[in-house]
């Protein structure tokens, strides 16, 4: 490793802390539930689509 070039180094730590990033953004969000289908009351609504950057939201009534 200490034959490459110092650019292809520095190139390599920057996608390794990339990836580490990326990894702990999964982890994260798979802590607030992410990757789940669940189903929510009204009140429990705010709280959980405030909580993260991205949410998915299917709403539907009982009756239809």
């Amino acid at each position: 490793e200490d034959s490459l070039d110092p650019e292809f180094k520095l190139i390599r730590e920057r996608r390794l802390a990339e990836l580490k990033a990326q990894h702990q953004e999964k982890v994260d969000n798979m802590s607030k539930g992410h990757g789940q289908y669940r189903e929510i009351t009204q009140d429990e609504f705010l709280p959980e689509v405030t909580g993260s950057r991205r949410v998915l939201v299917h709403f539907y009534h009982k009756d239809f």
